[in-house]
């Protein structure tokens, strides 16, 4: 009930802040549609004005929802139009993998991936997509800068990509790449690089794909396609840290050269090698591309949140006159911070590890492992192998937990239209950037959250219900906090 006085917000007599506050089980939403509905069956007339003065004089958590409470604004915007100015946008390929596995541009092009394709051959097709971004160290950026380098073609950024065989960029009646014949059943996921100018734009040879699931470190082996997703970059004290997606998060330091200058010391992994004990540095072999070297300061270790198994999406900051790295569990509801010493490790037992996140999230599935693994096919996992989930990474002091959220800065027409939010889990993605502001010194983030699918959403009872709820839709917010402990939003 909402009357859209502009093409960029609809307006309402309820403040935000209000519908989507819960009072015990239900939210302050759901009361006002049942209200809503009590008053149509009886055929009674019930203003949303009324609807909702009632229920903020009934219910202490919904005072917001009272037409005469004070607020800022009443303004609800319309996503796209929530956003920051946009100064510059730029589109990113890689130029390193090849042709054969991209999809083709034109008519003769695709006839004879056609042709490719009806013979058996193997090809995939890649996409690269979810980019992060970190400042390079000025004594990387130095490695690749020369007498000849002009100014404008110097790096000053590193991007990271996931290359994947697995999409959602277009509907499965317009393209779906599962039905090609010769087309690799497997999701695969590598490591995408480049070096960016100060434009944002890739320095011409310089991006590489690295094939981290397919070779290297010992991965899990049911878990080794989804390793390498949603990879974030972050430049703490002139480090760069590599961190990619499980559960749990993996997590290395990682050095960037110029291709052939990788010192010698560093060896290339060898799968017969023990990696729990381990240190040393590790070359990484580039699948395609040949422009720069990466090479990992150390193996990867594991980051867990013991509260939440299914945590992921894990920023880090650098705090305190030590700049101590800090990972940052949880952006909002709550803000949740744990300091770690990202070059130390503790051995865990990952039977023991891995049976309890089970249990957390299926309290009465009787769970087994062991080296062949375990009794229901869903949830087996090897043990002896999967060497980088027994490095878990030394934590320092306590848990930092922040609940005192303030209200955004605005809301959006999402908590106009839905009784209850449809956005949910909270995850962080790129942090942060240091601002001075009229409240002091604050770090600022970029996360995300999206409408999760939900199972009843595959019910053809509930399809209409699902189409005006769809699932994995995504959306950006940005949050400032204190950058001194407790870290207040």
């Amino acid at each position: 009930p909402a009357m859209e006085t502009n093409t960029d917000y609809f307006q309402s007599s309820v403040c935000p802040g209000c519908r989507h506050v819960y009072s015990g089980k239900y939210t302050c939403g759901e009361y006002a549609t049942s209200r809503r509905n009590k008053a149509i069956r009886f055929n009674r007339s019930m203003s949303d004005e009324i609807i909702y003065r009632k229920i903020a004089a009934e219910k202490p958590e919904c005072k917001r929802c009272d037409p005469n409470f004070p607020c800022a604004s009443n303004k609800y915007w319309k996503l796209d139009k929530a956003s920051p100015q946009l100064l510059s946008t730029v589109v990113h390929s890689l130029k390193s993998i090849p042709l054969r596995s991209r999809l083709p541009l034109n008519v003769s092009a695709a006839e004879h991936y056609a042709s490719i394709w009806h013979d058996g051959k193997r090809i995939d097709v890649y996409f690269e997509y979810n980019p992060s971004l970190a400042l390079l160290p000025d004594s990387v950026a130095a490695r690749f800068i020369s007498s000849d380098t002009s100014a404008g073609d110097r790096p000053v950024y590193l991007a990271s990509y996931r290359v994947s065989s697995n999409h959602g960029c277009l509907p499965k009646e317009v393209l779906n790449l599962n039905d090609l014949p010769g087309r690799l059943t497997k999701v695969q996921n590598f490591l995408g690089l480049a070096l960016l100018r100060a434009d944002l734009t890739i320095v011409p040879e310089s991006d590489v794909v690295i094939d981290l699931e397919g070779e290297n470190l010992k991965w899990e082996r049911r878990q080794r396609s989804k390793v390498v997703v949603d990879v974030r970059l972050f430049n703490i004290d002139n480090t760069i840290y590599l961190n990619m997606n499980g559960p749990p998060v993996f997590l290395a330091p990682i050095e960037i050269y110029p291709k052939g200058k990788c010192p010698k010391n560093y060896r290339v992994y060898n799968k017969k090698r023990s990696l729990l004990h381990d240190n040393e540095q590790i070359r990484l072999k580039n699948m395609f591309g040949n422009g720069i070297e990466v090479a990992l300061e150390r193996a990867f270790v594991t980051v867990r949140d013991p509260q939440d198994h299914k945590g992921k999406n894990f920023a880090l900051f650098a705090a305190g006159q030590t700049n101590t790295v800090h990972v940052e569990y949880s952006p909002l509801g709550p803000h949740v911070v744990q300091s770690i010493d990202p070059y130390s490790f503790v051995g865990v037992d990952i039977c023991t590890v891995t049976k309890k996140q089970y249990k957390q999230q299926w309290p009465d599935i009787n769970v087994t492992c062991n080296d062949h693994g375990g009794t229901d096919p869903e949830l087996r996992f090897t043990t002896s192998k999967a060497e980088v989930y027994q490095r878990e990474v030394k934590t320092l002091g306590n848990r930092t937990v922040s609940n005192d959220l303030p209200n955004p800065t605005f809301a959006t027409v999402d908590e106009l239209w839905f009784e209850k939010a449809v956005f949910e889990s909270y995850h962080g993605g790129a942090c942060c950037v240091k601002i001075d502001s009229p409240l002091g010194k604050l770090n600022v983030g970029v996360g995300h959250t999206k409408i999760p699918y939900r199972p009843w959403m595959k019910r053809s009872s509930n399809a209409e219900k699902a189409r005006n709820q769809p699932h994995h839709q995504y959306a950006s917010f940005f949050y400032a906090f204190d950058p001194q402990p407790p870290f207040h939003i």
